[in-house]
């Protein structure tokens, strides 16, 4: 078994190349993922599935999940329990942002 400092090693081990290439892109994916969150919010309490935000976004489906899953992971964003089709006839989880708490605090 590999260890976390192990992996990270035969991650970049080949001369930085790998390390070069995750800090180059690194910009891009926030830009991506602030799009992606932008677009969730965007469609309200309706959401959206992975399969409309590709299709809105002109985005793979690889890039869209994963900006989405760093969304959820962040919670910005959440199941929101919904189930919509896509045009494949499957069905998708809907995606809703996450609302922030209403203040709580003592009244003056």
């Amino acid at each position: 078994m590999t260890t976390g400092k192990d992996a990270t090693h035969l991650l970049y081990s080949r001369e930085g190349t790998s390390r070069d290439a995750a800090e180059s892109v690194e910009p891009v994916r926030l830009s991506m993922r602030e799009r992606v969150f932008q677009y969730i919010a965007g469609c309200g309490a309706a959401g959206a599935t992975d399969f409309e935000i590709e299709a809105m976004l002109g985005m793979l489906h690889q890039t869209a999940s994963a900006r989405r899953n760093e969304l959820e992971r962040d919670k910005r964003i959440k199941d929101s329990g919904q189930r919509r089709k896509t045009a494949s006839g499957r069905w998708a989880n809907v995606w809703v942002v996450v609302l922030p708490e209403p203040a709580q605090g003592v009244l003056l």
